[in-house]
């Protein structure tokens, strides 16, 4: 989602308009500095940084051409950002469960516990997210919405490039 020359207009919008939580998913490669302070001045709800590994080895394997030290210290910065002027904003470090990183989990998990991340920290292979919300939502920015149906929302993609997962917690 960083990739897209939108993206925090369209957070800012969504956090605005919405009604309901916002949430933004990346892998953290691109949230330097300036980025991660433009995200936390959107007033998104929560970011989730998907890593998914601990050692940089697996972290290459899966992310190729991946800096795990460089994401790590990415990441870091954005709790510290977040903990210092937008306590509203939630950030949570994720893992995907897969063979390549299943025996890192306790040291992935207890990494982040210390550095002030919030979980969840490791996330099933096969997820779908679907939250209920207590009213039907719909978001639309530029030409791209999305409807919940019965009160239900999953991911959320707005314009090329972007996905947010919007919803009401």
């Amino acid at each position: 989602p960083l990739l897209n020359k939108h993206i925090y207009e369209m957070l800012a919008y969504a956090a605005a308009n919405s009604g309901t939580t916002v949430t933004l998913t990346t892998n953290g490669t691109l949230l330097d500095e300036e980025r991660a302070k433009r995200i936390l001045e959107t007033g998104v709800h929560l970011i989730d940084i998907s890593l998914d590994a601990f050692r940089p080895e697996t972290y290459a394997k899966i992310r190729v051409n991946g800096d795990l030290a460089e994401t790590r210290e990415n990441v870091r910065r954005l709790i510290q950002l977040a903990r210092a002027g937008h306590p509203n904003t939630k950030v949570v470090v994720s893992f995907i469960e897969q063979p390549d990183n299943t025996a890192e989990i306790p040291d992935f998990e207890k990494l982040w516990r210390a550095e002030g991340a919030q979980g969840p920290y490791r996330v099933s292979p096969n997820f779908m997210v679907v939250v209920p919300t207590t009213k039907d939502v719909t978001l639309t920015y530029g030409s791209s919405s999305a409807t919940t149906i019965g009160g239900a929302i999953t991911l959320l993609a707005l314009m090329r490039g972007g996905v947010l997962l919007v919803r009401r917690l």
